[in-house]
């Protein structure tokens, strides 16, 4: 017996959300809602005119608006593109260190422990 073999070939793409007011004063985002700031607009722009000319069947993003502004803004380029927030793909929870400064010392003894690799596997 003989089958037919098919070749799938499929192409992702990972992109960051644009600039924040966190990113501009290392500031730790984490879950918090923080919004583009105007340069942030200006990338997304940017990154969706860039993209422009790839085939794109679907866009996934967190859900930030950060996030989702710039995920739609690249689907919105694209005739029947697919946008979707997905919750599997959250931003991970800081809890008090969110809108610290990176170079805290208290938040940089701590952020061990957020990307620790646990026994079993997992953060």
């Amino acid at each position: 017996m003989f089958g037919i073999v098919r070749r799938i070939l499929m192409n992702i793409y990972l992109t960051r959300h644009s600039e924040t007011i966190r990113n501009v004063r290392n500031w730790v985002q984490g879950m918090t809602d923080i919004p583009l700031n105007d340069n942030g607009l200006q990338q997304t722009e940017h990154l969706a005119a860039g993209m422009a000319g790839v085939h794109l069947d679907e866009v996934y993003t967190a859900q930030p608006e950060r996030a989702m502004i710039t995920g739609k803004t690249v689907a919105d380029r694209h005739k029947d593109c697919r946008f979707e927030m997905n919750e599997s793909l959250k931003e991970m929870n800081f809890g008090i260190y969110e809108g610290k400064v990176r170079t805290d010392a208290e938040y940089l003894s701590e952020v061990r422990k957020y990307f620790k690799t646990h026994e079993g596997g997992g953060e």
